[in-house]
């Protein structure tokens, strides 16, 4: 049990874990959001409403997806 409070506690100290966590949760969730896209069929008003709620980066991820749901 005291491994395992070490471990997380010098985890969660790393200064680069929340970047990494946040990245990794990005990654599902617009991976999720293209799925959502292909099944929906409304692509242009999706994609104006996701520039307008997405941050920039995460829109951008989600751009560079959309040409893998094409081949679908």
């Amino acid at each position: 049990m005291c491994y395992c409070i070490y471990f997380n506690h010098k985890r969660q100290s790393n200064p680069n874990f929340k970047n990494r966590l946040q990245e990794r949760e990005n990654e599902k969730g617009v991976e999720h959001l293209t799925n959502a896209i292909a099944v929906c069929g409304l692509l242009q008003q999706l994609l104006q409403v996701s520039q307008q709620t997405l941050p920039p980066p995460v829109f951008q991820m989600l751009l560079s997806k959309l040409p893998t749901i094409k081949d679908m």
